[in-house]
């Protein structure tokens, strides 16, 4: 009975509950403090979440909350983690996170929050994430950030945002930020020296950001340390200024999916030493330039589907280069050169071995020929998708590969 009882004492120390008027429901484990919503909106207040010597973390997402009053978060001394996520928070009033200097995360993602108001965040030296996404954010305050010189991931996406509307110096002596998501906000015409302050960034998103043309924000010196850059679901319709790659010698990954690009310049491209995975599909491509994987010898995958290519030159993939994956699904290509992945398999400098061109028009004795050449030297394809179960090619009047393109 004394062991059951001690249980029991251990149990109290670990979780606490606590309701007011079934509306909202918080529970405590550990350090951790996770509430859960009644039927109710609610408003958050003191007495809820605060006041506690062991609290390191407040979880309070789906809650219906609408309002945060002031001191809500109150006398928490070990706090590091807010997580306001999915309630229907409309304003923040200046001081609400005051006090709370340990804080490292702060999330306010899926509000309704329509702006911030200037000094919000002057009293949390140590924020480290902060995430606003997913709000109706219209504008940014010049100064909004300026006493967090710690943060190291800012994610604004999905938010009103104009591009042309930001101070250029937003985001000034921010040493550490590294990853910064701007997607589905409208970035074009903005300010080309706005990222300028930013001396460690690694991960740029820009994703469905009305952008017509390569932003001149993203090609700026500082940002030689960019690695990760996502451009995709915009309107830029080419890439063709040999300078718009020269800072950033140490990409690896480049994604411009779903764009208009109807040309791959050869020279734009050739300062992407370093890149490995290039993402290109669903654009307006019509040809696969001969020097193009010889412009960027660290490149492994390359996806390429969902053009205008027609022809595929072999010459292209034999230069030494670190590609193991292309993908040219549902392009326009109705044959590829006779020996095309034995001559691939036998070359010392090409080890491409994943190859996908499923959704072609593929003539049916070409794609025959493909096939068992792919099987006979171990190139990965869609085995299910060409298993003689599915129309996958044109038939001729001829079984012949009529290779129109090539003198053979």
């Amino acid at each position: 009975m004394a062991e059951v009882g001690l249980w029991k004492s251990v149990l109290v120390i670990l979780i606490y509950v606590i309701s007011l008027n079934g509306e909202l429901i918080c529970k405590s484990r550990y350090s951790i403090l996770h509430c859960e919503p009644g039927k109710n909106d609610y408003i958050l207040k003191r007495g809820i979440v605060s006041d506690n010597n062991d609290t390191n973390s407040i979880i309070i997402k789906l809650c219906r909350i609408t309002e945060v009053e002031l001191e809500s978060f109150a006398n928490n001394p070990r706090l590091k983690v807010i997580d306001l996520s999915r309630n229907k928070i409309k304003e923040l009033k200046l001081g609400v996170f005051d006090g709370i200097k340990t804080l490292t995360h702060l999330k306010i993602a899926h509000n309704s929050l329509t702006a911030i108001p200037l000094g919000l965040f002057d009293q949390l030296p140590n924020l480290k994430l902060l995430h606003l996404n997913d709000n109706k954010i219209t504008s940014l305050a010049s100064g909004i950030l300026d006493k967090l010189s710690h943060l190291n991931h800012f994610d604004l996406s999905a938010n009103g945002l104009l591009g042309k509307d930001l101070n250029p110096s937003l985001f000034d002596k921010k040493p550490k930020l590294k990853s910064l998501l701007f997607s589905r906000n409208d970035m074009s015409q903005s300010p080309d020296e706005l990222l300028s302050g930013l001396p460690a960034l690694t991960t740029l998103e820009l994703n469905a950001c009305s952008l017509t043309t390569f932003p001149k924000f993203a090609t700026k010196p500082n940002l030689k340390t960019l690695l990760y850059l996502q451009l995709n679901t915009n309107k830029i319709e080419a890439i063709d200024d040999i300078s718009t790659f020269v800072n950033l010698i140490n990409l690896e990954s480049l994604d411009l999916k779903n764009n208009r690009i109807e040309n791959i310049t050869v020279t734009v491209f050739s300062s992407l030493r370093n890149l490995n995975f290039l993402e290109m599909s669903f654009n307006r491509i019509q040809e696969i330039p001969e020097d193009l994987f010889t412009s960027m010898p660290n490149l492994q995958s390359m996806d390429l589907s969902y053009n205008f290519i027609e022809y595929v030159p072999l010459n292209a993939l034999l230069p030494r280069s670190n590609l193991r994956t292309l993908k040219l699904v549902s392009n326009r290509i109705s044959f590829l050169e006779s020996g095309f992945f034995k001559k691939l398999r036998f070359s010392r400098r090409a080890i491409l071995t994943d190859f996908d061109i499923a959704g072609n028009p593929f003539q049916c004795a070409c794609l025959l020929e493909i096939i068992d050449e792919m099987k006979k030297y171990s190139f990965r394809y869609n085995s299910d998708k060409y298993n003689g179960k599915h129309e996958v090619c044109s038939m001729t009047d001829e079984f012949i590969c009529k290779r129109d393109k090539l003198s053979v």
